[in-house]
């Protein structure tokens, strides 16, 4: 094709039509430009239609992640709804003088519990080091900030009630069980125990309002899990 253009340039100028020449050329060029930016466009194409096919990716994983975490969460959640129904019904057993020791050995083995998230952050990660190609401005904030801040923020709570379990309860309920089984049951060293009433005690003062502002804090994230997911799922509708 480029030598039968030239062919003709070289005609035009042999035979001394300089003006159509000049014409051809101008042609030639202008050919040339729509050709490169035609080129461009198909380029540029393909390379947003693969943008749009790794975001669709990301996107499906992201909401695949979310999946799994509030498996754990609502795991999480249920447990600790338990533990304090628990922790408010002890402290009204220690207003009474005759505590029923089932009830109270029931509702101590709901505090022999902690739970340890493992947060699913695959895709966020892959994503993130790629600069985080999520066109969706708002969304990509999010995202974002579930990563960075909301799931932190959950992650330090859990820990926080976990070490207060392992640091003071545990610790604290050795002088007053012989054994207990994991969630299951405890064992009493004596019953009635004027000691572990006035231990129980003193240790829901602090651990009780620590332990309702955790559980707050995790609903928080469940919620913010929920609504995230609704909202990539409503973003991969789009493509």
């Amino acid at each position: 094709m480029i030598k039968f253009f030239r062919k003709i340039r070289y005609d035009l100028m042999e035979q001394n039509k300089t003006a159509k020449y000049f014409k051809y050329a101008i042609g030639e060029i202008v050919l040339v430009v729509i050709g490169i930016l035609i080129a461009l466009q198909i380029n540029n194409w393909n390379e947003s239609k693969k943008e749009r096919s790794y975001e669709n990716y990301i996107l499906t994983e992201i909401s695949a992640n979310l999946a799994a975490d509030i498996v754990q969460i609502e795991h999480i959640l249920t447990q600790r709804r338990k533990t304090q129904k628990s922790l408010l019904r002890i402290k009204s057993y220690l207003k009474t003088e005759n505590i029923i020791k089932d009830s109270l050995i029931y509702d101590i083995v709901q505090l022999y519990t902690f739970e340890r998230y493992f947060s699913t952050n695959t895709a966020y990660e892959i994503s993130k080091a790629k600069g985080l190609q999520i066109s969706n401005e708002s969304l990509r904030t999010q995202i974002a900030n579930y990563y960075e801040h909301e799931q932190n923020k959950a992650h330090s709570s859990i820990q926080d009630i976990e070490r207060a379990f392992l640091d003071e309860f545990l610790i604290g309920m050795k002088e007053f069980i012989l054994d207990y089984n994991y969630g299951v049951s405890v064992t009493l060293k004596k019953f009635p125990d004027a000691a572990l009433n006035d231990w129980l005690q003193n240790y829901l003062v602090g651990f009780e309002p620590n332990h309702k502002a955790s559980l707050e804090i995790i609903e928080l994230f469940s919620e913010v899990n929920k609504n995230l997911r609704l909202k990539v799922d409503q973003e991969l509708l789009r493509f």
